[in-house]
């Protein structure tokens, strides 16, 4: 990770909003919530133009605790088919 160390970007991004640009797309992080009524964790990744505007959301999942929706974030093809852990050296951790 550019500007950065990915463990940093990690533990920044599970619980604080952040954002990158991987290939000139900015994607910004919302961080992981938990929401107590329903008992799950929730994750949402959105891709951004260069005018700030939202393009749309990449990566929104649910799971009933945070490890297995960490899984499911480290198993998703977000960025152009790579994995995060594929794509992760590419990308410029960025202020919003």
């Amino acid at each position: 990770m550019k500007n950065n160390n990915v463990n940093e970007f990690l533990d920044h991004t599970t619980y604080e909003e952040c954002a990158v640009i991987y290939h000139g797309k900015k994607y910004f992080f919302y961080g992981m919530l938990f929401h107590k009524n329903m008992e799950v964790y929730s994750y949402d990744i959105a891709q951004w133009d260069t005018n700030g505007e939202h393009v749309k959301f990449v990566f929104q999942e649910t799971a009933d605790t945070s490890d297995k929706l960490l899984e499911k974030f480290y198993a998703a093809p977000i960025w152009d088919g790579k994995t995060f852990w594929q794509a992760e050296q590419e990308m410029e951790w960025v202020d919003w």
